[in-house]
């Protein structure tokens, strides 16, 4: 049962640090322009800031259904123009 949470672990920490490369590339820029290397080095820090920064961009609870609603309308609506 150790070794399987051992690699469990290492495999978790492998994951999280592949996330945290592919955040870094497509995100630093964007989201962290004026960040010193400090700040950028704290792996739990960027991930939840990135996150954070994406999810002003989706929907939430308490907006997804209008969300839906209105893509649906709009797939319904198209008519290919002739």
């Amino acid at each position: 049962m150790e070794e399987i949470m051992e690699r469990a672990q290492a495999d978790l920490k492998q994951t999280q640090n592949r996330y945290l490369r592919g955040l870094r590339c497509r995100s630093t820029k964007k989201y962290f322009s004026n960040a010193d290397s400090a700040t950028l080095s704290d792996k739990h820090k960027v991930t939840a800031a990135v996150l954070d920064k994406l999810a002003e961009q989706h929907p939430d609870d308490a907006t997804v259904v209008g969300y839906a609603k209105e893509v649906v309308g709009e797939a319904t609506s198209f008519r290919q123009v002739a």
